[in-house]
C-alpha cells in the first residue's frame, strides 16, 4: 500500500496509485490560465492599497510580534522622526508604492536580529546601513573614524 497515499480524513487509501495522483493533481493546478492568475494577484495588490492598516497589522504581527498600536506609539515616542538622521517618518499605515521616493521615509521596524526585540522606527536608509555594518557597534565606529579621516575631501 505504500504506492498509494493515505487519507487524512480517515484511515483509507486514494483511489490513485502515487503517480496517477500526482499527474491529475498537476493537471487540475495547470488548468488556472496566466490571465486568472495575474488577475488574482492584481486583485491582491488592489486590496493591500485599499486596506494599508490590515496588511500593516498583520505584518507587524507575524515578523515582530507588535500590534499597529504599540507601532503608532513607538512612532509617537519618536516625535515621527527616524533617529539617526531626523528625517520626518511616514507612518507605515500610509499607503505608498514601492518606486515612490517618499517610500524610504516609511517607519521601518528596526529589531534585534539576535534576539527578535524591537528597537524603534527608522527610514529605510538608516534601517538597511545598520543591516549593512552588521550591526556591529565596533564596524560603525570604524565607519564613523573612516569619514572623519576623509572629510577634507568634502566640497
Amino acid at each position: 500500500m505504500s504506492e498509494y497515499y493515505r487519507r487524512k480524513s480517515r484511515d483509507s487509501y486514494v483511489s490513485a496509485c502515487k503517480p496517477c495522483y500526482r499527474s491529475a493533481q498537476n493537471k487540475r493546478h495547470s488548468q488556472f490560465s496566466k490571465d486568472q492568475v495575474e488577475r488574482k494577484v492584481h486583485l491582491g495588490r488592489v486590496w493591500s492599497r485599499e486596506n494599508p492598516e490590515k496588511v500593516l497589522s498583520s505584518r507587524l504581527k507575524s515578523r515582530y510580534k507588535i500590534t499597529l498600536d504599540e507601532y503608532t506609539e513607538i512612532f509617537n515616542e519618536q516625535n515621527g522622526l527616524c533617529p539617526i538622521c531626523l528625517v520626518q517618518l511616514v507612518h507605515g499605515s500610509e499607503h505608498i508604492e514601492r518606486d515612490d521616493p517618499s517610500w524610504v521615509n516609511k517607519g521601518m521596524v528596526d529589531h534585534c536580529h539576535d534576539s527578535g526585540e524591537v528597537r524603534g522606527l527608522l527610514c529605510h536608509c538608516c534601517n538597511t546601513g545598520i543591516g549593512q555594518l552588521k550591526e556591529d557597534a565596533k564596524i560603525m565606529s570604524n565607519a564613523i573614524d573612516y569619514i572623519n579621516k576623509h572629510s577634507h575631501l568634502k566640497k
